[in-house]
């Protein structure tokens, strides 16, 4: 079993005297190899940043590992733990997956997420949209400037089976909240226990893929 957890790289911007003057996150640039094209196609700024080869994690990501690695650590399985910019395709052939982040950090995962899903991504990260229907899931945790009282954020739970008989589990959140929930709720047995009964009641056959969004009430970051 691979935990997957997504990362966002970060990069150093240096100043008259060559020091490290702050930590920049750029959307566009996801590596060393972005960083280097993104110089490269703006000669102006050759010598102003530099590779750290480092990323960050969202503060969720903690709440929930803690949720889900004691249920992983049962199996007998062996279980390692890396971030999605160490992630390759001989662990998405070779291993069961497990990813856990923000929507936005899929990656190389995004693609298998969506492919066969009943959502696709809105404009940004944090706006999902039913394809059937139209309806738009927009998540409120993403700009905190104004905001007063509640607020709603999403999570996504969805399991596939992979190109080789291993099983891909994705419990993501567009922020921080949607994530957290997320978590709480594929560990948590009442939780479960609905979920069985709603499938039984249905008639769906949940094996060995499914997919479920959660709309969470957001106050002050938390779910």
């Amino acid at each position: 079993i691979v935990f997957v957890v997504g990362d966002y790289y970060i990069f150093g911007e240096l100043d008259e005297t060559f020091n490290v003057r702050r930590l920049i996150r750029e959307f566009s640039v996801n590596s060393a190899q972005d960083l280097s094209e993104f110089v490269l196609n703006r000669p102006e700024l050759m010598g102003s940043y530099l590779n750290l080869d480092l990323t960050y994690l969202p503060s969720s990501s903690a709440f929930a590992l803690k949720d889900l690695l004691p249920i992983v650590h049962t199996s007998e399985k062996p279980v390692r733990m890396i971030s999605m910019s160490e992630l390759d395709g001989v662990d998405l052939r070779s291993n069961h997956i497990l990813y856990i982040g923000y929507i936005s950090g899929l990656d190389k995962l995004m693609e298998f997420v969506f492919a066969s899903s009943s959502l696709v991504l809105g404009d940004t990260y944090d706006e999902l949209i039913n394809r059937k229907t139209g309806e738009e899931y927009t998540s409120g945790a993403g700009i905190p400037l104004g905001r007063q009282g509640n607020y709603h954020d999403y999570g996504l739970l969805s399991t596939f089976p992979g190109p080789s008989g291993n099983q891909f589990v994705v419990v993501a959140g567009a922020r921080d909240e949607g994530l957290m929930h997320t978590a709480y709720a594929a560990t948590d047995m009442v939780h479960i226990e609905a979920l069985e009964q709603f499938f039984s009641a249905s008639r769906s056959d949940v094996a060995p893929a499914f997919e479920i969004l959660y709309e969470v009430t957001g106050f002050d970051r938390m779910n």
